[in-house]
């Protein structure tokens, strides 16, 4: 759920397909369960792609489409009066974001 609509709903209209009945199948409270519930092939997960990555790259799951959709969600660090480790953590923070963002380019590039 993001903003009270499912990511089945918001991927499926981002597609431009029918909506899934939702009512039906497993249901999880955490996408890291529904993640390890697919790869355990349990059945499918709409998820976030930095969520799977470690999957999607050892090939324990596969993005069956191509299709992504930027959900809109951001995270934000705020602090009154940055610290040089609250700095450095910031610094790590953008690092990571970066790198996984070239390894999900990288990884929809491989899917075309």
């Amino acid at each position: 759920m993001h903003g009270g609509v499912s990511y089945w709903r918001k991927w499926a209209e981002f597609a431009g397909i029918s909506v899934p009945d939702e009512s039906q199948g497993h249901h999880f409270s955490h996408a890291m369960t529904a993640l390890e519930a697919a790869a355990d092939g349990m059945g499918v997960v709409v998820s976030s792609p930095a969520l799977a990555l470690p999957d999607l790259r050892s090939g324990r799951l596969v993005a069956p489409f191509a299709v992504q959709a930027d959900c809109g969600a951001a995270y934000h660090a705020v602090v009154a009066e940055p610290s040089r480790s609250t700095q450095l953590f910031i610094e790590w923070l953008h690092a990571e974001v970066d790198a996984t963002t070239l390894s999900l380019q990288e990884l929809k590039r491989s899917m075309r």
